[in-house]
């Protein structure tokens, strides 16, 4: 174990951390394409030493800090991607146009610069070498997969790995605070679309087509029932419709609608019957009321599941860091996703929270809202423990 002040080395540097947050949150870029904050974030790493590897799926950066005869390394992740939203903040370095970082990642990736600076200046304890996954499109739910296809886990290969998210996820935790969960942390999320084909018709004469409107309208109502009677009460699960397109005039009876959502499960056999059970229900009433439907459904990030050991040592780092009172054990999972569940299917690791919610408006505003903005005081803390995941690793727990 280390003992080390990194939170107090890294509250002198909050200055600096904050404005590579605020920097990069000038500058948000969407799923893959993310020239200017490779570059960014690239640009830093390699001004402190660091061995860096850009072009990773298109603009990832990859950055490896070697300890010499060390057998195993330590991987920490941020992600990079911003939201296709348009900024109503005010804040003064507030994003133009129509893209913004609502979600965190503008604070994921100036904590994990900080743990680099960190990390360079006690690069003699370090036990393991490590790397730094800077990676696009979390937010499309591919992102961590193009990564691991293009070998971020190996070369060397990864022992362990860590990641953080910042912001509001659980809104009864105070600034400041540290969440750790062993096991299920955040939901499985699947994206479905399902096109109703019907029979179009002038509106006057209704009886001569085959209404796609109302055959939404029961379908949407149907799949309701998918979880409020047919999912134990006791395992929890979402459906949510957010997206609803069709018909071409006011008068004419619609031909065609789409629907679109999302399916959140935290078990593989609900999400498995769920899934059957979508297209059976979407089928089913499409037929009764004499049209069809096409039903496509998209996995998303699987159930996001913490190593038990790796995240009770890490428990431990962080109360020495932070203080045991700073550090909470989740009671429940949550109901987002995130693509980290990808790596933590390949290797072991563990992802936390931290409690980030801007509460000077008078009230928060959730992820993925145009007035989502952060407290910055937590995101030295968030730097110290990620550099003090890293540089526990290899040391006796």
């Amino acid at each position: 174990m280390t003992d080390r002040d990194l939170l107090g080395e890294a509250t002198e540097r909050k200055e600096r951390i904050v404005g590579w947050r605020r920097e990069l949150h000038a500058h948000p870029e969407l799923r893959f394409d993310l020239p200017w904050t490779e570059g960014f974030v690239a640009g830093r790493l390699e001004e402190m030493g660091w061995g860096v590897r850009t072009g990773v799926a298109r603009h990832g950066v990859v950055a490896l800090l070697e300890v010499p005869g060390a057998s195993g390394c330590v991987a920490l992740r941020a992600d990079m991607d911003a939201l296709p939203l348009t900024e109503e903040t005010g804040l003064p370095f507030a994003a133009p146009g129509e893209t913004m970082h609502a979600c965190g990642h503008d604070a994921h990736m100036a904590m994990l610069l900080g743990a680099a600076e960190l990390l360079v200046r006690h690069r003699e304890d370090l036990k393991a070498s490590v790397k730094l996954i800077f990676q696009p499109d979390e937010e499309g739910g591919e992102g961590a997969q193009a990564m691991i296809r293009e070998g971020v886990l190996q070369s060397p290969e990864v022992e362990a790995i860590f990641g953080c998210h910042v912001g509001c996820l659980w809104p009864d935790l105070p600034v400041g605070q540290v969440g750790v969960r062993p096991g299920v942390m955040l939901s499985a999320n699947d994206h479905f679309r399902i096109r109703l084909l019907g029979r179009s018709a002038h509106g006057a004469t209704p009886h001569r087509g085959v209404d796609a409107v109302v055959l939404a309208s029961q379908v949407v109502s149907a799949l309701q029932t998918l979880v409020s009677r047919e999912t134990n009460p006791q395992e929890a699960a979402v459906l949510t419709i957010g997206r609803i397109e069709g018909g071409t005039a006011y008068n004419v009876v619609a031909g065609e609608v789409t629907l679109e959502g999302t399916l959140r499960s935290f078990s593989e056999p609900v999400r498995h019957r769920l899934h059957r059970r979508l297209e059976e229900v979407c089928e089913g009433v499409a037929h009764a009321m004499g049209g069809e439907a096409e039903v496509r459904i998209s996995p998303g990030p699987p159930l996001l599941t913490n190593d038990p050991e790796v995240t009770e040592r890490f428990a431990r780092t962080a109360a020495r860091v932070a203080g045991a009172d700073r550090v909470t054990v989740l009671e429940r999972p949550g109901m987002v996703s995130e693509d980290f569940a990808f790596y933590l299917k390949a290797c072991p690791g563990t992802f936390f929270f931290l409690a980030a919610c801007d509460a000077a408006q008078g009230h928060t505003f959730p992820h993925h809202h145009p007035r989502f903005a952060l407290d910055e005081g937590p995101l030295p803390l968030g730097a110290a423990l990620l550099a003090a995941a890293a540089l526990d690793w290899g040391a006796e727990a």
